[in-house]
């Protein structure tokens, strides 16, 4: 007795071709494809270890002292930026001033137009998850698996 690779039941198992992929399945999930062959074969496993990294966008420290002295380098105007990025310059002199960071989309605006770096991208460490393998390919099931980890 093997698992299915769609619902995960321990039955015998037939090979079906099911949306362009060869899955082992039971009996309930075979209708879902085309039938390869008949009785349940041995199925090599082995696991693999995903770790994902997550990628976070931070706003560096400095941006209020990075945005005003390119903008001075510049000889440009808060008002003249502002219009300039389509954002109001009150929004503006609060981030010159360090007292409002600015968002991501708006330290974009203001990378691309004064040439500076305001974003910095983080690696987060992400839980390591592992998967099982079956005859050295993900399939639809290993997929699934994944997803309720």
């Amino acid at each position: 007795m093997a698992q299915c690779d769609l619902c995960g039941s321990e039955s015998q198992l037939s090979r079906s071709v099911i949306e362009g992929a060869l899955l082992s399945v039971c009996r309930k999930c075979i209708s879902f494809g085309n039938g390869v062959e008949i009785g349940s074969q041995p199925v090599s496993r082995r696991k693999v270890d995903l770790a994902v990294p997550e990628i976070e966008e931070e706003i560096v420290q400095d941006y209020a002292e990075r945005i005003k002295t390119a903008r001075e380098k510049n000889c440009l105007t808060q008002e003249f930026l502002a219009k300039s990025l389509g954002e109001r310059e009150s929004i503006l002199q609060k981030i010159e001033a360090g007292h409002n960071e600015p968002t991501i989309n708006i330290a974009r605006k203001l990378e691309n137009f004064l040439k500076i770096k305001l974003i910095e991208k983080i690696e987060l460490k992400s839980e390591k998850k592992t998967l099982i393998i079956k005859d050295g390919s993900m399939t639809i099931g290993d997929l699934l698996k994944l997803a309720k980890k």
